[in-house]
């Protein structure tokens, strides 16, 4: 149930993000930076995600982020590297909560 509620609450930001990638529903090709936009929307997924406060926390100090409920607000896309070891811990909890609802990361992604 977890997921669903983050899913749902985080879907009018992946439509944006897509849509701003040049995503359309069916399959087009997406242009940009998914991987960037992908981020963005797991971290908005993270909001919903209970046992993530400690790494929704470390993340925010890491990217400056000025308000954890709009992370586009003062966005610093240099900051936003998924190689930086304080985004694994995060990625993984929504990929393991995706996975416990029954979905995955890259197919929910890419749901319309």
């Amino acid at each position: 149930m977890q997921w669903l509620t983050a899913a749902s609450a985080a879907h009018s930001l992946k439509a944006t993000l897509q849509a701003g990638l040049g995503h359309q529903c069916g399959g087009a090709p997406t242009e940009g930076d998914v991987s960037d936009a992908m981020m963005l929307w797991m971290y908005a997924l993270s909001l919903n995600l209970p046992g993530l406060q400690a790494e929704k926390e470390a993340w925010q100090k890491v990217v400056k982020m000025e308000d954890a409920t709009r992370p586009l607000v003062g966005y610093k896309a240099d900051l936003w590297d998924a190689r930086r070891a304080e985004w694994a811990p995060l990625d993984l909890g929504v990929q393991a909560a995706a996975e416990a609802g029954g979905s995955n990361i890259k197919e929910a992604w890419k749901a319309c």
